[in-house]
């Protein structure tokens, strides 16, 4: 069955997402392509209920899965693009000169050789990868992420939420 987008926001806001929120993650097809009218988008009932239930991970479940440092990518992405165009769309331009956030980066690179790497939009998990290499951008402000693919840890993430609250578009765990 199809539902409205104002119906769809509704559901969405009883499993707790603001009402912004629930736009925004529409907005970037994680309950899937809307059916388009004249006058409103539509979507599967079935996918928003999906997406309504999706479990949040507990403090000790992302710090089972990921006992070392995890990036949390807070970016708009598009749940409906595929994988390489989301990694093309989440590698450049981020801002990590707050606190030395690009030095503690660098030096767990340089330790481990890659970070895991989970993108949500709105709280929803959507992405794993691994960080393999942080390069600067043109003026030196912003940097560039070379990103490969998640390892076996992302097996816990995959379909859940990950709160992290409001703030910048990123979140460093574990350190």
């Amino acid at each position: 069955m199809l539902i409205s987008g104002r119906q769809a926001v509704e559901v969405l806001a009883g499993a707790g997402v603001t009402r912004r929120q629930a736009r925004a993650a529409l907005a970037a097809r994680l309950a899937g392509e809307p059916v388009v009218t004249r006058g409103a988008r539509l979507y599967r009932e079935e996918a928003v209920i999906e997406l309504a239930s999706r479990p949040p991970l507990s403090e000790s479940d992302v710090d089972h899965a990921c006992p070392g440092p995890l990036f949390v990518a807070r970016r708009l992405l598009d749940a409906g693009a595929g994988r390489e165009e989301q990694l093309a769309a989440l590698a450049p331009g981020w801002d990590l000169g707050v606190r030395g956030t690009n030095n503690l980066l660098q030096a767990f690179l340089y330790v481990q050789g890659s970070i895991p790497l989970v993108a949500t939009v709105c709280g929803f998990v959507v992405l794993g990868a691994q960080i393999q290499r942080l390069r600067g951008e043109v003026g030196g402000r912003t940097y560039r992420m070379e990103l490969g693919d998640a390892g076996e840890w992302f097996a816990a993430f995959r379909g859940r939420r990950l709160l992290c609250g409001p703030g910048r578009d990123f979140v460093f765990r574990g350190w």
